[in-house]
């Protein structure tokens, strides 16, 4: 399990929900991108964070891979400006057909006009979350070594369940719970190069970054974070 973090910010968790889970590691990857790494090694429990995360690589980051990322919310934005759009046309619509013209005959048309606009930006909104599938996170920044424009995208499968390990030496069918792997698939472009570059970045498991009692240890999902994309990026 990972080591306890300073008492004084806290993050707690139901270590056994794993949409909790899912949804807190995917908060923790746009925050911790999104502002400069700096090593921690003023208390005990960062201390064991590096250690844990030393073989990983994450000791020593490059200036490159220390350096934060402009999240994009441009797809999430847009989802919610058709929303909010639709919704305030189908309101009006609906005001001016019960307080003002309440002939049907003479708001049939405008109010089809409006249900038909609606099921338009209502499809939009609908395919736009269907093409972003699990992407959790879009990124960019400009290299402060080679001057080039950099952009991640990263993406959350859905977790599976935790699995069952017979206990050594017992024949029971009652085993431990081995709590699942945090994996992100990553797509990473360089400005003015070829194709980008995927693959997985692999955080451990669960345990490897959320105690026992629940609390979520940013320092540790963070150094595993950076450090595996440093790995995919070649920094």
């Amino acid at each position: 399990m990972a080591p306890p973090a300073a008492a004084d910010d806290r993050l707690l968790i139901d270590n056994s929900n794993l949409t909790e889970l899912k949804l807190t590691a995917d908060e923790a990857v746009e925050r911790t991108l999104t502002r400069t790494f700096q090593s921690k090694n003023s208390s005990s429990s960062s201390k064991e964070s590096n250690n844990s995360s030393s073989s990983n690589g994450a000791a020593s980051l490059s200036p490159s891979a220390a350096q934060a990322w402009k999240a994009s919310h441009f797809h999430t934005d847009l989802r919610l400006v058709l929303g909010y759009t639709a919704s305030i046309l189908m309101i009006a619509v609906g005001v001016w057909s019960y307080f003002i013209e309440k002939e049907w005959s003479v708001n049939k048309g405008p109010t089809a006009i409006a249900v038909a606009i609606y099921l338009v930006l209502a499809s939009i909104q609908t395919g736009d979350a269907y093409m972003q599938g699990n992407r959790i996170f879009y990124g960019s920044r400009k290299n402060v070594t080679s001057g080039k424009t950099e952009r991640l995208v990263l993406s959350s499968s859905p977790l599976a369940r935790h699995k069952l390990v017979p206990k050594s030496g017992s024949a029971s069918i009652k085993g431990n719970s081995v709590p699942p792997e945090y994996v992100l698939d990553a797509e990473y472009s360089v400005s003015g190069k070829g194709q980008p570059k995927k693959g997985k970045v692999s955080l451990g498991t669960f345990a490897d970054f959320v105690t026992e009692e629940g609390e979520f240890v940013e320092s540790i999902f963070e150094e595993r974070l950076r450090s595996g994309l440093a790995k995919l990026v070649g920094e």
